[in-house]
């Protein structure tokens, strides 16, 4: 098999893989929501935010370091391990010493023995980096993609059958917590054993300034990304942070597909191109519309049609929403493609260029999140992390520029062409639903109408074309 249809293969495997695992963590949450109150999954929204954190530094960047060197051994995979282990280890007993006073922070005493409970997952987690990135740099997407889906899938029947029997919150932590369990133990079977002890200094110096900088971006990105939760939760109520989270969660479906395709299957091709920077040019063009194509679509359907996903998915007690997931889905627009572009400087081993692009989005950041708090606004808030991605894909492609000097502002126009397709429909949906009695079928048509119309506006702007399709198809 040539190169392109093998790379369109794990595009796919990739992409189909994640969608799979998707579905069934969306239909999990759909069911738990039936079953849970707001304040529940807002107490879980918090749990979460600290072992999201935790599992950054643990990480450390070092996977993308690993599928980046062109010849790894297994000394290098081993050293990788022991370090995970360790600082799962360090920051899981943090956690436990900490919960009393994060628990009294919030003043929800049973915040303690959730994230004692939820904590367990950083030390299950350091047992699937290596495997993981063994799996990736092979380009074996699809066996990644059948072991996370069956661990999932086995979490959630648990899981459900705790709901329906009260267990309330538990059912939510111990998802998680034997999603983890059950995929660590997996990757122990079916791949190469990583578990050796063995530490090489020169190999962790090899492999230090690629993970930390990316590790230090990765956690005050996640910080602020899943801070908002902290935030709505002390400054707001609970149920706030129940509401914002479930449309956070939905929100991750679609982005946790582009994501795991644009940070795994995209960079794991781009790094073969690094020492010839035209061929790379090109495929990273490529690359970056094709994704902002896909990604405009779902932002538009999300965008017009949120307070019918929401009413769908989790029922009219959760409506409230509607106005997280409408906010979320355009900030991620922005965030997508400049998850795009942070592949030129990872790839370039830039990424202390990366660490200071994530520095000031976040000092920008951090002033929308303090008008939000000072005017006491869910809105600000939300309005201020929408101009804050925008901020920061304009900033981060103009360092791109910097490092790859082919590169051009041009670059941009598809993106802004795709974004005022996105509007566009969405003041004509909007318009629309004033003047027609809404139902079931009105919705269908709709759906139908906003599909061809976006479609139909990517050819009149010259975004795509019936030759570029063909081309892709040919791939």
């Amino acid at each position: 098999m040539n190169s392109k249809k093998t790379f369109l293969t794990n595009v796919l495997w990739s992409f189909f893989g994640q969608f799979g695992y998707m579905v069934v963590g969306l239909v999990g949450n759909i069911v738990l929501a039936r079953f849970l109150m707001p304040e529940e999954f807002g107490q879980f929204g918090i749990a979460m935010f600290f072992v999201v954190i935790s599992n950054v530094l643990i990480e450390s960047g070092f996977s993308g370091a690993l599928i980046r060197l062109k010849k790894v051994e297994e000394k290098d995979y081993s050293t990788i391990f022991v370090f995970n282990l360790i600082i799962s280890i360090i920051l899981y007993v943090l956690l436990i010493v900490f919960s009393n006073n994060i628990a009294a922070f919030y003043n929800d005493k049973q915040l303690t023995s959730i994230l004692i409970v939820i904590g367990s997952i950083l030390v299950f987690n350091a047992f699937q980096i290596t495997q993981n990135a063994k799996l990736v740099k092979g380009m074996m997407f699809r066996k990644r993609a059948l072991y996370k889906f069956i661990s999932l899938f086995l979490a959630t029947i648990v899981a459900i059958v705790l709901a329906v029997n009260n267990y309330g919150i538990w059912a939510l932590v111990f998802l998680q917590v034997l999603s983890s369990f059950f995929l660590s133990i997996i990757l122990s079977l079916k791949v190469k054993n990583s578990f050796s002890f063995k530490f090489d200094k020169v190999a962790f110096k090899k492999m230090y300034s690629f993970g930390m900088n990316t590790t230090i971006a990765s956690v005050v990105n996640t910080a602020f990304e899943n801070g908002y939760q902290l935030i709505i939760g002390k400054y707001f109520s609970l149920a706030q942070v129940g509401v914002f989270y479930q449309a956070k969660r939905l929100q991750e479906v679609p982005d946790a597909l582009y994501k795991n395709v644009i940070l795994n299957v995209f960079y794991s091709k781009l790094a073969n191109y690094q020492e010839n920077i035209k061929e790379f040019h090109q495929k990273y063009i490529e690359m970056t519309i094709h994704a902002t194509i896909v990604i405009g679509l779902s932002t538009t359907i999300v965008t017009c049609f949120s307070e019918e996903v929401i009413d769908f998915v989790y029922g009219s007690k959760w409506q409230d929403s509607a106005f997280f997931l409408k906010l979320l889905s355009i900030s991620s627009f922005f965030y997508l493609i400049e998850i795009c572009n942070r592949n030129i400087f990872k790839v370039f081993n830039k990424t202390n260029i990366l660490l200071g692009i994530e520095i000031l989005k976040k000092i920008v950041q951090s002033i929308t999140i303090f008008i939000g708090i000072y005017f006491h606004s869910l809105e600000y808030l939300m309005y201020g992390y929408l101009f804050t991605t925008i901020f920061s894909l304009v900033v981060n492609y103009y360092y791109a520029k910097k490092v790859l000097s082919v590169l051009s502002f041009k670059g941009l126009i598809p993106i802004g062409l795709v974004l005022f397709i996105v509007v566009l429909l969405y003041i004509l949906i909007t318009s629309l639903n004033n003047y027609l009695n809404y139902n079931f079928y009105v919705l269908v048509i709709e759906l139908i109408i906003v599909t061809g119309l976006y479609i139909l506006l990517l050819f009149l702007f010259k975004i795509t074309s019936v030759k570029k399709i063909k081309n892709i198809l040919k791939k």
